[in-house]
């Protein structure tokens, strides 16, 4: 499998391993606002919206796109 725009199969590693990462700790990071300021926990940006749109890209990564672009 290859990455879609630079057809560098190593950054879609790095993607499924910094998703892994969140999937562990981001409750904790998000809640002690180290991650984010805190002042939106729920954002596409900076919050739990973000990452649920990382982990269902990750089921099928060739088909990933920014939220919200095709409207």
């Amino acid at each position: 499998m290859q990455g879609r725009l630079t057809g560098k199969v190593e950054f879609l590693y790095r993607a499924k391993a910094f998703a892994c990462f969140l999937n562990d700790r981001a409750q904790v990071l998000i809640s002690e606002e180290i991650m984010h300021g805190g002042n939106h926990p729920y954002s596409l940006f900076e919050g739990l919206g973000g990452m649920a749109y990382l982990f269902l890209d990750m089921i099928e990564p060739s088909e990933a796109r920014f939220p919200g672009y095709e409207l």
